[in-house]
């Protein structure tokens, strides 16, 4: 489990599910939140969690990959 929150899905996953949560946060009250409303979350979440996605595919970007984690 250390491992994968340490890797570029952990992190992307992380991002993804802290950005749902501020946004059903602002959005009001947790459990009202119609298909539309829900929709446009997951869209924003994953918007704002595709940096991770882009650099783990880059081939300069060097930070995913170069420590020991364990």
């Amino acid at each position: 489990m250390k491992r994968l929150m340490a890797s570029p899905i952990g992190t992307f996953i992380k991002t993804f599910l802290s950005t749902l949560l501020s946004l059903a946060i602002v959005a009001g009250d947790l459990f009202t939140i119609d298909a539309h409303g829900l929709k446009t979350m997951v869209s924003a979440a994953t918007v704002s969690a595709l940096p991770v996605i882009i650099n783990w595919l880059n081939p300069q970007y060097k930070n995913y990959g170069s420590g020991k984690v364990g």
